[in-house]
């Protein structure tokens, strides 16, 4: 299957892996083994499906979480249009001096700063635990260091920062997680950690002895739109995905408790600037070229790629962008003058 990764960084697919036409006659030997692809397919949509269902069934048994749907991208406002990244060239980091395409993810540092946001204002220092085994050309969680410099990228386990346990909030469901509108005094706390890593990984981080001291907090139940195959149900996030819906679900919280009738109106949306485009490249790229394949392995990706009007995508305009106000809830927290990036 051609990578969406290609895709994304303007590359071609290899020889053994061009693209092949959907009307093509297989071999008998293409036959059998797709035959023994589809029962592994099978056994793997079942078990996913059956992840699913355990899910659900076991979130009965606790505190209800709300459903909620994947975000819609053109409801999404953004301080610049993503039509200012159509067609940029590679260029030289600044710093590192390899050429990379919107974004330098090593460095952390934009290549076209005047395309997108690059000061984005966030109401808590956003620390960003990586495992080291983790990838930063796959990662998502560059996007928020690259678009705001309250967020600070710390590989694990030599993390270079010391948080105080009493002001920092863990992004980590567990059985004792709360709902940041259970949280007491939330705007006591400073600092916000995310984890970047495989689930299996995150569980050694979230072990940590240091890690294990701060306050966790769960999201309500979002639906991912992330396009990288992954043998979990779609409320498993991707990271970007995880620390937008934390900044809004904060936001809400604190409003709630100051009274205020208002709800969150787009002070963050510029965490998804880049996941957006990249979903949006991926999407275009797939409908203007209906032979490329990718990966069905259960029902939950089988659809994946929206070759008719995308609900998602429904009235977006790339030209068009909007104006946000500065987020009325970065006096509350105090967060933006909370610790030093590492």
């Amino acid at each position: 299957f051609f990578s969406h990764e290609a895709i994304l960084h303007g590359c071609r697919a290899p020889a053994s892996m061009s693209k092949r036409k959907r009307d093509d006659s297989p071999t008998p030997q293409a036959c059998e083994a797709s035959e023994g692809s589809a029962a592994e397919n099978s056994v793997k949509s079942s078990r996913v499906d059956r992840e699913l269902t355990e899910k659900q069934a076991a979130s009965t048994e606790g505190p209800a979480v709300p459903q909620c749907e994947p975000v819609k991208l053109s409801e999404l406002k953004f301080s610049k249009p993503l039509s200012g990244l159509t067609d940029l060239p590679r260029k030289a980091c600044d710093k590192c001096g390899k050429r990379r395409k919107y974004y330098c993810y090593d460095c952390v540092l934009p290549i076209y700063p005047d395309y997108h946001a690059c000061s984005l204002a966030l109401p808590l220092q956003l620390y960003i635990y990586k495992h080291f085994n983790e990838r930063n050309s796959k990662s998502t969680a560059i996007h928020a260091g690259v678009v705001s410099p309250d967020a600070h990228i710390c590989t694990y386990p030599d993390l270079g920062c010391d948080l105080d346990p009493e002001t920092t909030l863990l992004v980590y469901p567990t059985p004792d997680s709360h709902a940041l509108s259970e949280v007491p005094d939330l705007p006591k706390f400073k600092n916000v950690v995310v984890v970047e890593a495989t689930w299996q990984q995150s569980k050694s981080i979230a072990r940590d002895p240091k890690v294990c001291q701060y306050t966790k907090v769960r999201l309500n139940q979002h639906r991912s739109i992330f396009w990288r195959y992954q043998d979990k149900d779609e409320t498993y996030l991707a990271t970007i995905e995880a620390i937008y819906f934390f900044f809004v679900e904060y936001h809400n919280a604190i409003l709630a408790g100051q009274g205020a009738t208002t709800k969150y109106d787009g002070e963050y949306d510029d965490l998804l600037f880049f996941y957006s485009h990249m979903y949006q490249t991926i999407q275009n790229a797939y409908k203007a070229d209906r032979t490329l394949e990718f990966t069905k392995r259960s029902r939950l990706h089988a659809e994946y790629i929206r070759y008719d009007e995308d609900p998602l995508l429904k009235g977006v305009t790339a030209a068009t962008a909007t104006t946000v106000a500065t987020p009325s809830t970065a006096s509350t927290s105090g967060g933006n003058n909370a610790g030093q990036p590492p």
